[in-house]
């Protein structure tokens, strides 16, 4: 394999994005940089949840590279729906797309492995920019707790062939 070139766009990878950021929120917290641990954290738990719908819940990338799912476009029968409705863009956005996806017996059992409630509500990918000081000490162990299992979740559906 080559090294993409700065002009080349790589395909996502959603998986080991997500053990990643995750990784780096970690250390992140380890060193009290709260701002970028907070963010690292909504980072790994997007991924996490974008991996789990792209394997598992029959989402694909549309022409412009991006995650999403037609069956959200379908639900909706609006003619001139927004691509944004559809397209797997942002937590706690994000969170939605996956509970109207995750129906059925792989629903169920991807959902069994997933915090009972979307943790990051209120949490915004524009975050990134905040003072780090505002973000309190608890909202960050917080979100580090779901991205744990969040991650965690994806590398169980993805090793033990469960689904």
């Amino acid at each position: 394999m080559t090294d993409a070139t700065a002009d080349e766009t790589l395909p996502p990878a959603f998986g080991p994005a997500a053990i990643g950021h995750y990784s780096a929120a970690v250390l992140a917290d380890q060193k009290q940089l709260r701002g970028p641990a907070d963010h690292l954290a909504g980072l790994a738990a997007e991924c996490a949840l974008k991996a789990i719908l792209m394997d598992h819940l029959g989402s694909e990338l549309n022409d412009r590279g991006r995650p999403y799912n037609p069956a959200l476009h379908d639900a909706q029968r609006r003619p001139r729906q927004d691509r944004k409705e559809y397209e797997h863009g942002h937590l706690p956005d994000l969170w939605g797309h996956l509970e109207a996806l995750a129906v059925g017996r792989v629903g169920q059992l991807i959902m069994s492995k997933l915090p009972d409630e979307n943790h990051f509500e209120g949490w915004d990918v524009a975050g990134r920019y905040a003072d780090g000081e505002t973000i309190a000490a608890d909202t960050v162990t917080r979100h580090l707790t779901a991205a744990r299992t969040i991650c965690g979740a994806y590398v169980d559906l993805s090793t033990t062939g469960a689904i």
